[in-house]
Formats: C-alpha cells, sequence, structure tokens
C-alpha cells in the first residue's frame, strides 16, 4: 500500500491498526506526516487498507441534528478560549464523570500533538486554536484502553475522529468524539520554522505561543508571541526570572495568512470527504462567526458555533446547560455557517510549495506575504482601533 498527499490525511488510524508495528511516521518533503511501511515487518495483513476511512465512498456517520450557539457563563474560560468556551463546557462534564479528554496540546518543542488529560489543568493545556495538524501519534490505541472502563472525550479534525471510529469498528457508549469545522491544516515543520524565524528576527527564544488572542477583540485574528532572552530555555525558568515581551506585530501573522489563503495546507484537505453536513462525531464546534446577523448586535468575547449529530452529543450538550448560555436556532438559519464542501486549491499552491522546498521558509515570506510598509500600517491601525472598542 501507498500512501500520497492527495488521498491520506495523516490520520495514523492504518499505524494503529498495524498487528506488527510495520507502519511508522515520516514526513513529506513538503514537511506533512505521512505513514511509510516497514516490508521486513509488514505480513500483507491488509488491515491498514481496511481501516482507511478516507478513501472509501461511503463515510460512516452522523447527519447534523440541531444547531446552538454557546457561550460559557464564566468569563475567565471565555477569555482563555478561542471562541465561546464550548470545549471547556463538554470536557468538564466528561472529567467529572471520572473520564479522560484527548485533544491536541505542544510537547517541548512546539510539535502539537495528540495527549490526554484527566485532570481539568491538563485539559487548560487543550485550549485555544491551534493552526497545524495535529500528530495523533498512537493515541487510538490508548482511546481503547480507556474506554474499557472510563468515560472518553476524543476531540480532533474531521479525518481525524472518522479515522479513530474506522479503528474501534464499533461504537462505545461512553465514548464521545468532537470535531470542529475545518478548513484545513498546515504542517508542523513550518510552524516550527516560523516559530524560529520569529526567534532569529527577535533576538529572544520564543517560549509561548498563542493563535488568535482575544487582546484586540474576539475577530482580531492577532497571534501573541512570548519572548525570553536567548540564555534561557523554553524549559527553564523563563516566564517567571527571564526578560519576556509579546509581539503581536504583522510579522507574526505570516503562519496564519499563509493558512487563510490556503496556500499551507495539506494536498487532502482539498479532497476531504468531511466537510460537509454528514460528521464523523457527536458533536462539532467552531466559532460562531457573523451572528450577529441573527443576533443584531456584535459579541467582542466570542460566541461557539455548535451541533448536536447524535443522540449522545444532544445528551451531553444538554448536561452543560447550567455552565452555559445557549440557544437553538434552525437549519435554515444557520446554513451560512454549514460547510458545503472541500477548501478550493488555490491558483499559486503548487509554486508556493516549490519555493518553500527549494529556497525555505525565508524564501516563502517575502514572496507570499504582504510585509510592506502600508499592510503593517493597516494592522496597527486595526489593531488599535479593536483595543479602543474593547475599552
Amino acid at each position: 500500500m501507498e500512501f500520497e498527499l492527495s488521498t491520506c490525511s495523516g490520520c495514523m488510524a492504518c499505524m494503529n491498526v498495524c498487528p506488527k508495528n510495520a507502519i511508522s511516521i515520516i514526513e513529506s518533503p513538503e514537511g506533512f506526516i505521512l505513514p511509510h511501511i516497514d516490508e521486513d515487518k509488514c505480513v500483507n495483513c491488509g488491515l491498514c487498507e481496511e481501516v482507511c476511512d478516507f478513501k472509501r465512498s461511503e463515510h460512516v456517520g452522523n447527519d447534523i441534528r440541531r444547531a446552538f450557539s454557546l457561550v460559557h457563563h464564566d468569563k475567565q474560560v471565555i477569555d482563555r478560549s478561542s471562541s465561546g468556551g464550548a470545549f471547556t463546557a463538554i470536557s468538564d462534564k466528561v472529567l467529572d464523570k471520572g473520564g479522560v479528554v484527548f485533544g491536541a496540546t505542544y510537547d517541548d518543542d512546539f510539535n502539537v500533538i495528540h495527549s490526554v488529560a484527566l485532570t481539568a489543568e491538563e485539559r487548560d493545556r487543550m485550549r485555544g486554536s491551534k493552526y497545524v495538524q495535529c500528530n495523533p501519534l498512537l493515541s487510538f490505541r490508548d482511546v481503547k484502553k480507556f474506554l474499557v472502563d472510563r468515560p472518553v472525550l476524543f476531540v480532533g479534525t474531521p479525518c481525524q475522529c472518522a479515522g479513530l471510529k474506522s479503528y474501534l469498528k464499533k461504537d462505545y457508549d461512553n465514548l464521545i468524539v468532537v470535531d470542529f469545522f475545518c478548513h484545513g491544516v498546515p504542517n508542523n515543520k513550518m510552524f516550527k520554522e516560523h516559530v524560529a524565524n520569529l526567534s532569529k528576527n527577535q533576538k529572544g527564544v520564543v517560549v509561548d505561543y498563542t493563535f488568535r488572542t482575544k487582546k484586540y477583540g474576539w475577530n482580531s485574528y492577532a497571534n501573541v508571541i512570548t519572548f525570553a532572552e536567548m540564555s534561557q530555555s523554553r524549559n527553564s525558568s523563563a516566564k517567571q526570572q527571564g526578560r519576556t515581551e509579546e509581539d503581536a506585530s504583522w510579522i507574526v501573522q505570516a503562519f496564519l495568512s499563509f493558512f487563510a489563503k490556503s496556500l499551507s495546507l495539506r494536498p487532502s484537505c482539498f479532497n476531504c470527504p468531511y466537510r460537509n453536513c454528514h460528521r464523523p462525531s457527536d458533536i462539532t464546534i467552531g466559532d460562531f462567526w457573523q451572528i450577529e446577523y441573527l443576533t443584531g448586535k456584535k459579541d467582542k468575547d466570542g460566541v461557539s458555533f455548535v451541533t448536536a449529530n447524535s443522540p449522545k452529543g444532544e445528551a451531553l450538550l444538554t448536561e452543560t446547560a447550567k455552565d452555559v448560555r445557549m440557544k437553538e436556532y434552525t437549519m435554515d438559519q444557520v446554513e451560512f455557517r454549514l460547510p458545503n464542501g472541500a477548501t478550493k486549491k488555490p491558483k499559486r499552491y503548487g509554486e508556493f510549495w516549490n519555493t518553500y522546498q527549494d529556497h525555505g521558509y525565508e524564501k516563502v515570506l517575502q514572496k507570499y506575504f504582504d510585509n510592506s510598509m502600508r499592510a503593517r500600517m493597516r494592522w496597527e491601525i486595526k489593531k488599535i482601533s479593536k483595543r479602543m472598542r474593547i475599552i
């Protein structure tokens, strides 16, 4: 079996299901994760082909049943979430029952990986958007182990959720699967080069990276980076002792800009079979952008858009009622927020990646990111005006 970026989502269900551990993770020349088969270990059992949901003509899932806006009652939760705090509200209910939560976190080297949380403190590291493909590693196997005697909440991209359900082969009463409305995923290699470039230009080690801070409002899309002195490592007490500074300057926005333009996305994202209303999940979460068209007023703090896709999903959302402010909308009302097909590949996509492979990240910055004085001034004016509105 051969793995190609256009037909492999990188969910790693194949690696998790392999009985001989013959499949490992490699990086493509562009930096995207791919499965790799060790032919000396492979026994040609075919399980890796059988478990691949991405290539199937029909996909197991649930149609969206109900749609809601959701805002957590706790302002601190909202401030530390990308939108209205839906993930925290949902995961709290699972943790309260002695369950575990699987979600995306940074490791010590800014790799985004799937990890498990047994406490609210561990779960809090999973809050916030991370515009990088999360490496699931062998998390599917861990999910199956926990399902023996504990509730499990698994949060991931739609393709990861589909891969997990295909790996498990059956539904579990104590499993809740949550995906999100996904535009596509960039890779970790380019993100780490972006971080390294910021460290180089700012002459300081990046110790924290926050996508879409609410410092300038919910819809500002500002990323805030915290630096420490070069002598400090990310694992040291730099945050407490070293000189730190935050940077929300225009150049920090480059990585998110490439994502928004779809230039940095994985090739399979343009063939995504999950970007529709048939979900491989019990609950789908996202930002309720343009909710002001329904409510008549803008929300500066953030509102989650949540759909219940199964009876289990409905039941769990009902349990969150005392912790959140939730309002239901009809499918016709929220049609503008629902996915309607895979993301379109931009015309300069091939050129972008050829430039990256031949000349590296700094050349991509020069060629595809508008770092002109006019662009930077627009960004600074936008930041100031949003901050004035918040105050």
